[in-house]
């Protein structure tokens, strides 16, 4: 029976450890949160993943409202799992804060809710490739889908907002952002009309992203009482300002109702206002021309003619320039 280890972390959560009967230090973190017993069936059929097996550790939080004793659902693994209780105060910015701070490694998937999308492992290892082939990077994440449209590439503050449209094939898409409201990119497009390959953003919405932990420890951290939606903007301000990048991978990955819930923008905290006012900049149309848009005419962009490379060719790129 695998030794059994209680501690305090640092936000004084309860870390448990299920010791891993491997050896070896693991690549990546994944940084879970369960809700429900369907996320941990999910988990469970995630860890047996040998990929998943081989490169990562697993932390695992679950809300105050799921009773289920993990430690006796859950079996070791190659590396440590360490099991965290829910903060005493239940934030999300906390929770974050804590999982990142008990991560051994500097590479970090954030998965708030587990998804049932057998595309989870390949995305995982599509986004920590990129994270190591790019020190730059300080968040990256998936092309969030809903069935064959966009439900995100991306997110942004919509402040001095301007009505534009994105041409298609003679197709006329109207954006009409909201003054201070969080703003998706791409939304509703047709996936097939995305220019391809990775895209550099402006920010990145946190389920199924990976975080690159050091960049997450230069930021300067509240405890906020912010969602999910409005926690992303917060580091996509913070890490613009430490010079980081963001960026999305075109691999989509489905935007399930109850992502979709955690992701819907409400009005903006009135304390995310006041701490982010003096960096308010919209560079989305300058991002329209760096993914390959041509602006034909004020506020309205046509699809790119060509195009883009595609991730793997990407990665063989820069796999190639890194080795000389």
């Amino acid at each position: 029976m695998a030794l059994r280890i209680i501690r305090k972390s640092a936000s004084q959560s309860q870390v448990e450890l299920i010791k891993g009967n491997g050896e070896g230090t693991p690549n990546y973190s994944l940084l879970c949160y369960l809700s429900t017993p369907d996320d941990l069936e999910q988990l469970k059929q995630l860890l047996q993943n040998e990929s998943i097996q081989a490169d990562a550790e697993c932390l695992i939080m679950k809300s105050p409202e799921f009773n289920q004793d993990l430690r006796a659902s859950l079996s070791a693994t190659r590396h440590t799992i360490k099991l965290l209780s829910d903060p005493k105060d239940a934030l999300w910015t906390l929770r974050l804060r804590t999982l990142i701070q008990e991560a051994q490694t500097d590479i970090c998937l954030f998965m708030p809710l587990i998804s049932a999308s057998e595309k989870l492992p390949q995305l995982i290892t599509t986004l920590v490739q990129l994270m190591q082939a790019q020190p730059q990077l300080g968040m990256v994440g998936p092309t969030l889908s809903q069935n064959d449209k966009v439900w995100a590439v991306g997110q942004d503050l919509s402040h001095d907002p301007i009505k534009h449209q994105l041409i298609v094939d003679q197709t006329n898409h109207e954006f009409c952002p909201e003054d201070q409201m969080l703003f998706y990119l791409y939304q509703g497009l047709n996936l097939a009309d995305l220019p391809e390959g990775t895209k550099q953003v402006s920010g990145v919405p946190l389920p199924f992203s990976a975080i690159r932990r050091s960049a997450y420890q230069s930021l300067v951290w509240n405890k906020e009482d912010w969602n999910l939606a409005w926690l992303a903007q917060d580091l996509a301000f913070g890490l613009r300002q430490k010079q980081y990048q963001m960026a999305i991978v075109s691999s989509p990955f489905p935007a399930e109702p109850r992502l979709q819930e955690l992701l819907t923008p409400t009005e903006a905290p009135e304390n995310f206002l006041e701490k982010w006012k003096p960096a308010f900049r919209w560079p989305l149309f300058a991002l329209y021309a760096q993914h390959g848009w041509q602006e034909n005419a004020p506020h309205q962009f046509s699809a790119p003619p060509h195009p883009r490379p595609d991730l793997k060719q990407t990665l063989e790129q820069m796999k190639a320039e890194a080795l000389g």
